[in-house]
This record gives C-alpha cells, sequence and structure tokens, in this order.
C-alpha cells in the first residue's frame, strides 16, 4: 500500500490530505447494488486505510493533521443527480 511504503520511507508523516474520490453516472433511483458499493469503498476506504497507516506515527510525536478534501457541490443534490453525498463523510 502507498501510505505503508510513505511511512516506511519517512519514517512519520506531518501532514495527510486525502483528495480521492469517485461517483457514477445516474439517479440513485436507478443505481446497481455494485456501482454503489463500489463507490462507497473508493470514498470512504480511501480515507480509512492511509489514516490508518500514518496515524499512529503522528501521534507517537504528537502532532500531525488529517485533512479531507469532499466535493461539496452536491450537498444538496436534486433526486437525479449522481449518489455522491451520501457516499462521502462530509
Amino acid at each position: 500500500m502507498f501510505a505503508r511504503a510513505v511511512r516506511d520511507r519517512y519514517v512519520h508523516v506531518d501532514i495527510l490530505l486525502h483528495n480521492v474520490g469517485m461517483s457514477s453516472m445516474g439517479s440513485s433511483g436507478t443505481l446497481e447494488w455494485t456501482t454503489w458499493r463500489r463507490i462507497v469503498d473508493a470514498n470512504l476506504d480511501s480515507v480509512f486505510h492511509p489514516t490508518n497507516a500514518l496515524l499512529p506515527g503522528m501521534q507517537e510525536i504528537g502532532w500531525g493533521r488529517i485533512l479531507v478534501m469532499a466535493q461539496t457541490t452536491f450537498t444538496a443534490a436534486p433526486l437525479t443527480s449522481p449518489p455522491t453525498p451520501p457516499a462521502r463523510a462530509d
């Protein structure tokens, strides 16, 4: 995993910036379950795995920041929008 490789090379990371996410075309009412799972897995697991790998180093040195960037365009999305907002933790 990339985060572990970074940790192994640099010992610890001071700042972790998450800027990963995905969505799908189509409306929430016609979305396939497999597509929904792919979106949720990408948007939530992409935060979990690097945080899990790098947070212990931040705790060890007593300092660190974790920033999660998320698209806010669809915060009040109409029913025909892609299902991005429910799969994001913002």
